[in-house]
């Protein structure tokens, strides 16, 4: 009787907390959709900090990708191709008017408010299988981003 006591007593004075993080019951390709700002970039194994600002700006859409960076004359758009059934999900970006278009391979994954992209900047290079980028693979990018709205 005292444990049904008690078991009643918790239900009603333990609240129901909201999920810390809603987004995770959404699919990863609608996750990414939105706005991300750049807070750190790997390039070759050197790093920019871009947390104190200066930072480029990534738009994803279902279908595509538009890049803004203070030091670019104008956006930058590509197509963008999800395989998120894979571990890591894989990205690719496409560029070019031509056909076919060029293929920068990459993987991702969204932590929270976080975006970490890892992609090789080489025309149709390997993918990466892992999210570094090192003074031995100088055309793989490492970039992290905070989620700007949902």
């Amino acid at each position: 009787m005292r444990s049904l006591l008690m078991v009643g007593v918790l239900v009603i004075a333990v609240p129901d907390r909201p999920d810390r993080n809603p987004n995770d019951t959404r699919p990863l390709a609608e996750q990414l959709q939105g706005e991300w700002l750049m807070v750190n970039s790997v390039l070759g194994g050197v790093s920019k900090d871009f947390t104190m600002g200066n930072g480029a700006v990534y738009t994803f859409t279902r279908d595509r990708l538009l890049t803004r960076n203070p030091k670019q004359p104008a956006p930058v758009s590509f197509g963008i191709t999800l395989d998120t059934t894979r571990t890591p999900a894989f990205i690719d970006f496409l560029a070019g008017s031509a056909e076919p278009k060029t293929n920068y391979p990459g993987i991702f994954k969204i932590e929270a408010d976080t975006l970490t992209l890892c992609f090789t900047r080489a025309v149709s290079g390997e993918r990466p299988a892992e999210y570094a980028s090192r003074t031995d693979t100088p055309n793989t990018a490492l970039y992290q981003f905070r989620r700007l709205q949902k």
